[in-house]
């Protein structure tokens, strides 16, 4: 992974906007991915509409795979200056990581309820074949 060596301000940052010169801020890293626009699967217009915040909500909800996440550190310049981020953004920040690891959460011990449960089923219907249909050795 590469070293940040500069922070870059919110409003730094925002200003490039356009496709002759795109940063995109993600989970409060910066990224110049001018070069990688025509490249981008879902088009340039996608990248150039995340401009000027953390796009990293949209990032994840697309589901990008390891390698995506992998080519994106080719384009990392350095991080956002926490302090130039208005207090109220912060806090959505914070909240949409607590959210979504509430979410991962809940999955998991949602998919562990289901596999005790089908693995309880289980256990009852091989007693009840045992009781009730005996084997012929008997």
């Amino acid at each position: 992974m590469s070293k940040i060596t500069k922070l870059y301000t919110l409003e730094e940052a925002s200003n490039h906007n356009t496709k002759q010169d795109c940063w995109l801020i993600l989970d409060g890293k910066v990224y110049n991915v001018t070069k990688y626009l025509d490249d981008h699967p879902g088009g340039d217009d996608v990248l150039v509409n995340a401009t000027g915040r953390d796009a990293i909500e949209d990032f994840d909800f697309v589901g990008h795979s390891k390698s995506a996440r992998e080519l994106m550190e080719t384009y990392l310049m350095g991080e956002l200056d926490p302090s130039s981020v208005p207090q109220q953004q912060q806090e959505k920040a914070t909240t949409t990581r607590q959210h979504q690891t509430d979410q991962v959460t809940q999955k998991s011990t949602e998919s562990s309820s289901a596999f005790k449960y089908w693995l309880a089923i289980a256990v009852i219907s091989v007693i009840a074949g045992y009781l009730f249909f005996p084997s012929k050795d008997q």
